[in-house]
């Protein structure tokens, strides 16, 4: 059986807003990992295999809900701008939203691109403040999960906004280049070669 073939294949997860929202497979190893890593860390203050499970079902579930939303801005800012939006696909730790053609001005797409990170921004606030009132409650399992899913939206955010192509930072970068003159495609490979360095330096 050809496991790469199967897990690229994308699954049909519903539809948002008339936008399609497909996964493709990989997310099925990312989600139970991501439960089993977070269970086995539970385990030990919780002292309890079920709930430890049921607590890192839950973490995926707002990770993977958190990821979508990121993409959702990206998709709600297109629209106001005239674009149409073809669908949402989720890949593991990331996405796309994707159109049916591209931004028309650099206005255009420099507010699509921001709109993501800031949304992992709010969701950041969200779960501070939720991390917060968990705190004061004196709940300490609750109050680390929030924390950890603040943190991994935080980093979201701070990582997208890196000013290399194809991410949003270097999206940003592009609409600035467009903007003073350059024409797009060269824009598009100026900012293409920003985000080699960057996954060159990551590695």
């Amino acid at each position: 059986m050809n496991w790469n073939g199967f897990f690229k294949r994308q699954i049909q997860l519903g539809t948002v807003s008339r936008i399609p929202v497909r996964a493709d497979r990989r997310w099925i190893v990312v989600f139970l990992l991501l439960t089993a890593v977070t269970a086995a860390s539970l385990q030990p203050l919780l002292q309890n295999v079920a709930g430890s499970v049921l607590l890192g079902l839950a973490a995926s579930i707002l990770f993977f809900i958190s990821i979508f939303l990121h993409e959702f801005a990206h998709a709600v800012v297109a629209r106001l701008e005239g674009l149409h939006v073809v669908e949402i696909i989720l890949h593991p730790f990331g996405g796309m939203a994707r159109f049916a053609h591209p931004p028309e001005t650099p206005r255009a797409e420099f507010r699509i691109a921001l709109a993501g990170p800031a949304a992992s921004f709010l969701l950041t606030l969200l779960f501070v403040g939720s991390l917060a009132a968990s705190n004061y409650a004196g709940t300490d399992i609750l109050t680390l999960l929030l924390f950890l899913l603040a943190l991994a939206n935080l980093l979201i955010a701070v990582f997208n906004l890196f000013p290399g192509y194809p991410l949003d930072g270097g999206r940003v970068l592009r609409a600035y280049l467009w903007k003073q003159g350059r024409d797009l495609d060269e824009a598009t490979i100026l900012t293409g070669r920003c985000g080699q360095a960057i996954a060159i330096v990551l590695m």
